[in-house]
């Protein structure tokens, strides 16, 4: 019908920010929650473990942050539609890959 959406006046763009191209393994944008693995200074690191990850069945995936002015690459296993199941995947991890993780929102 041509009017604005009620919420701010104007359409919001279907955009959303690309994933960088030097990761193996590009985020998924849908929101929920996620284990986060890691976050490393290089993304030779990050995919190390993201494909320790992948090896082990967990969908996991790498986005590209800036902390303190700096790169830093985190490797994160999810989504998952709610908070439980993502408990759920980081006991999973925990006992498969042998490392500890953080329950996070995602993305």
């Amino acid at each position: 019908s041509g009017r604005a959406p009620a919420s701010g006046g104007q359409a919001a763009p279907d955009a959303k920010p690309a994933p960088s191209p030097e990761a193996k393994a590009s985020a998924p944008w849908a929101a929920g929650w996620a284990v986060q693995r890691g976050a490393f200074a290089t993304i030779d690191e990050a995919n190390r473990l993201g494909e320790k990850a992948r090896d082990a069945s967990f969908p996991a995936f790498i986005d590209k942050v800036t902390r303190g002015g700096k790169p830093m690459w985190r490797v994160r296993i999810g989504p998952q539609a709610d908070r439980g199941s993502a408990e759920a995947a980081l006991a999973r991890a925990s006992e498969r890959l042998k490392i500890s993780g953080v329950v996070v929102p995602s993305p």
